[in-house]
């Protein structure tokens, strides 16, 4: 499976306007990945990830 920064898939999915708003998100705790808060935006994510906001 492709591997991608968490910041770049939640802008490929439509889940942030830009990858610093994505950090924005990710900072806030407001995005979680397979059930988990992310912490970082440079965090590697499966494509297939349930990635939520």
């Amino acid at each position: 499976m492709a591997r991608r920064r968490l910041d770049a898939e939640l802008v490929r999915r439509g889940l942030a306007r830009s990858r610093g708003h994505a950090a924005q998100l990710i900072a806030a705790g407001r995005v979680t990945v397979g059930g988990g808060t992310a912490t970082k935006s440079a965090t590697q994510v499966e494509t297939s990830a349930a990635v939520v906001v």
